[in-house]
């Protein structure tokens, strides 16, 4: 339910999401990134190291989205409704770009 409020089964070519609380807990997970804690960490790690240190979830965000390129997939991070949204992509490997 959570990523049909967020809007991620709207999104084409998801393999995979993980959707954070603010304090971190995995709330919902899918596809490739179900039950990836592992991940998980590794883009809250990746979070506090662009914030500075900061909270993740703080009221000046710092950042709108974050997208990265890793073995085939593009990976977005972005936050809405206090929540951290981890969505595993397909890429057209020719050109780079997210199957959208």
């Amino acid at each position: 339910m959570t990523a049909q409020i967020l809007g991620i089964d709207r999104m084409q070519g998801v393999l995979g999401y993980v959707i954070l609380n603010e304090d971190g807990a995995v709330m919902n997970s899918s596809g490739d990134l179900k039950n990836n804690e592992n991940m998980s960490d590794a883009v809250l790690g990746l979070l506090k190291t662009i914030q500075k240190g900061k909270s993740v979830i703080c009221k000046d965000e710092e950042f709108l989205d974050v997208q990265i390129y890793w073995k085939g997939a593009m990976y977005m991070v972005f936050r809405q409704a206090q929540k951290i949204c981890l969505v595993k992509r397909k890429v057209d490997m020719d050109n780079g770009t997210s199957l959208i």
